[in-house]
């Protein structure tokens, strides 16, 4: 059960509740004052749907929590506090989760980007697929600069959390582009939005390096790096479905090849529409809509003509 169905439970039920197993971040462990009269702690547990204290009984072992680490829990309603308690004999370290559903929204620079990528992960057809989505983001540092990372310097979704909501606008339009394709088999479909999210997943700043991007090759050959970056979770999706492995794989190397070795339509889908969304973000630049005259702006590569007018940042969003 999820953090946003166990706030509405605490708040509208009027009985006991039956215990509740689930999986959750222990984000924090605060210990309460020793004069009130609960005693004990309470834990800050999160997922993608919110953040919610639960407490723990004092005099109960309780064990040790690492920062943001998922564990499975039971937890249930007090008829008489009135609050949600976990049952301590009940803890134990995740070992297998959904890590999609565990992203906490403070570590979202964009509040609008994880409900999205969210739904993004519900609407996968392949189970195997899902299971390739939760081995990437179990990466805590990838991820938390992945959705705190802009897009580029200057070039478009300049700005915190520029790369996520670039990333994550780019899956969408190939999933809506898709649907008006009938032939596709729905793993083929998974496989294009997969890369259409990781598309620039490579350009995560890596051991200290601010503009990673650049290195080893040109800023617009980061793509080459993500069969390095995904090599650990492509090797577990090959011992999960070998189908699905050869669907994402060929995908994934038509799209990091050259684009005069490329021989994959839904490669090229996910391509155009990577430089379709940056080149619509570009034209929104402030040194552009400022009335300064230049009307060429350089963007991913190649020149793009840019009307010069004003534009709101209401207009921009």
């Amino acid at each position: 059960m999820r953090i946003k169905q166990l706030k509405e439970i605490s708040m509208l039920s009027t009985r006991p509740m039956k215990s509740v197993s689930g999986v959750y971040r222990v984000m924090s462990v605060r210990r309460l004052s020793e004069n009130l009269q609960s005693g004990g702690r309470t834990l800050l547990l999160s997922d993608s749907t919110g953040t919610l204290e639960v407490f723990l009984r004092p005099g109960e072992v309780q064990p040790w929590f690492p920062p943001a680490a998922p564990f499975r829990m039971r937890i249930m309603l007090g008829q008489q506090e009135k609050r949600l308690w976990v049952d301590p004999d009940s803890i134990e370290p995740a070992e297998s989760f959904q890590s999609v559903l565990l992203i906490p929204p403070v570590w979202a620079a964009r509040d609008e980007c994880l409900p999205r990528l969210v739904s993004l992960y519900d609407a996968l057809h392949s189970s195997a697929v899902r299971l390739f989505w939760d081995e990437v983001f179990r990466n805590v540092v990838w991820l938390r600069s992945f959705l705190t990372a802009p897009a580029s310097q200057v070039c478009h979704h300049a700005f915190r959390g520029g790369l996520s909501v670039h990333s994550v606008q780019v899956a969408e339009q190939v999933q809506d582009v898709l649907r008006r394709v009938d032939h596709l088999r729905p793993l083929e479909r998974d496989g294009a939005v997969t890369v259409a999210l990781l598309h620039d997943a490579s350009k995560v700043p890596v051991d200290g390096l601010t503009r990673p991007w650049r290195i080893p090759f040109s800023r617009s050959e980061h793509a080459r790096l993500l069969p390095y970056l995904l090599s650990q979770p492509l090797d577990y999706l090959k011992r999960c479905d070998a189908d699905a492995w050869g669907v994402l794989v060929r995908i994934l190397d038509d799209y990091t090849r050259p684009r005069e070795r490329a021989n994959s339509p839904l490669a090229d889908i996910v391509r155009k529409v990577d430089q379709l969304n940056a080149h619509l973000d570009a034209r929104y630049l402030s040194h552009c809509a400022a009335g300064n005259g230049k009307n060429w702006l350089q963007c991913c590569g190649r020149n793009t003509w840019v009307p010069t007018r004003e534009v709101s940042s209401a207009q921009r969003g």
